[in-house]
């Protein structure tokens, strides 16, 4: 049996969206003889081992600067949370400047903690994998660590389901300065490594000359969130048409005022008329909880409803009973919002936000009939008109043979495959 250690951040029973990505390839690694084990934050009351569907999960407690950025994001529409968020932010531009000679490491200590945690287990346990999940950052430090003391005696994987120089440049750093600090850490790592994965909407930035030397531990995967298991769950009448009634609006996920910001969306829900009653539901975290918040208590013909951040299953629910699934794109980034997967999914409309031309979801959408791209550069009222006739139309649900086949590349046995074989090979 191969044993194989996962670093990662926010996982079960709150995860991010690594966390949920991570799950999936670590059941179906469970499935293929494997012994899976992975290392996390640890959360409020959350046990410091259990066995989790098959997978054990060892948690590692956050730094107090982490505990208060969580605090923040998932309590923005209250002046407490507001003033956590606003102090956590205040501390992480601080700790910029006083890790500058080592920058972008700005938590060392956290990196030790679990340093010491995966070297406990892999004495403990004798991996012959470990795999260090970006992001975080510390979970690839700590990663790195390990195999620097192990070397021989174990295999050292990376999976870079964010990117560490592909990304939108930090505050007040010149884009020339952060680039050639990341590239200098990310290439002392990618030296130490055995494998590398990388997601496709990276693919072209990881093609440069500066990764030939890489080339060869390199391998492509995609975001592994196509599952049947959602669209088991659907309640679909027998022609696969939802008589219309009200329609339920659900985004999921993260927000973020300067990269993904929703005010748009609220503002355009809040001025559209449609044939019927209409909902906008937000299971969502970050620092737009008050502009949702406010748009709430504005709205008089469309209701918006602000839920917050809630457990995994709830989530599923939410989608599940949804009419219309809402995501908006990343302003400056190629990455994929992992959660356009999960919509997908479900064969239900899909309403996508975006102002980037290069927006990275546009592509895969295109190909999904059952979705509305909303460029918000082309103004309110051009797209409000847009958004009433998608609505006021009525469409068929997607069968999920359908989806597999058009997206087989995003299912987790995929992933899962190429993954077993790197490490077999």
């Amino acid at each position: 049996m191969k044993k194989i250690l996962i670093l990662t951040g926010s996982y079960f029973p709150k995860p991010t969206a690594n966390g949920i990505c991570i799950h999936e390839i670590a059941k179906g690694l469970i499935d293929k003889g494997y012994q899976v084990h992975v290392i996390s934050y640890q959360k409020n009351s959350d046990a410091k081992f259990e066995l989790f569907q098959g997978i054990h999960s060892h948690k590692v407690k956050r730094n107090l600067l982490l505990r208060m950025r969580n605090y923040g994001e998932y309590h923005g529409a209250s002046f407490s949370g507001r003033t956590v968020a606003k102090l956590a932010l205040f501390f992480t531009r601080l700790k910029k400047i006083l890790y500058l000679p080592i920058y972008p490491i700005t938590a060392p200590l956290h990196v030790y903690k679990y340093y010491l945690e995966a070297k406990a287990l892999c004495k403990k346990y004798d991996f012959d994998i470990v795999l260090s999940v970006y992001n975080p950052l510390v979970a690839i430090l700590a990663g790195y660590k390990v195999k620097k003391e192990l070397d021989d005696d174990i295999k050292f994987g990376l999976y870079f389901l964010d990117s560490l120089t592909n990304t939108r440049k930090k505050h007040f750093f010149s884009d020339e300065w952060y680039d050639t600090r990341a590239w200098r850490l990310e290439k002392k790592i990618f030296d130490k490594c055995d494998f590398i994965l990388n997601l496709k909407c990276h693919e072209r930035h990881y093609s440069q000359k500066k990764y030939d030397e890489f080339a060869r531990k390199m391998a492509i995967v995609d975001i592994p969130l196509i599952k049947e298991v959602i669209t088991n769950r659907a309640k679909l009448n027998d022609h696969g048409i939802k008589p219309i009634i009200k329609n339920t609006w659900v985004y999921a996920g993260a927000l973020n005022q300067s990269m993904r910001n929703p005010d748009f969306l609220c503002n355009i829900f809040s001025k559209s008329n449609f044939k019927h009653e209409n909902e906008l539901h937000f299971y969502s975290r970050g620092d737009c909880e008050n502009i949702i918040h406010n748009y709430a208590e504005q709205v008089s013909n469309n209701k918006i409803i602000r839920h917050g951040y809630v457990e995994r299953d709830e989530v599923l629910d939410a989608l599940l009973k949804a009419d219309v699934l809402i995501s908006i794109g990343n302003s400056s980034s190629e990455q994929v919002p992992s959660k356009i997967f999960e919509y997908i999914s479900t064969g239900k409309r899909i309403i996508h936000f975006y102002k980037n031309e290069r927006d990275s979801c546009i592509t895969y959408l295109e190909r999904y009939r059952n979705s509305l791209l909303i460029n918000e550069n082309e103004g309110l009222e051009f797209n409000r008109i847009k958004i009433q006739n998608f609505i006021n139309t009525s469409l068929e649900t997607i069968t999920f043979s359908e989806i597999a086949k058009l997206y087989m590349e995003n299912t987790p046995s995929y992933t899962i495959e190429l993954l077993d074989n790197v490490i077999s090979n």
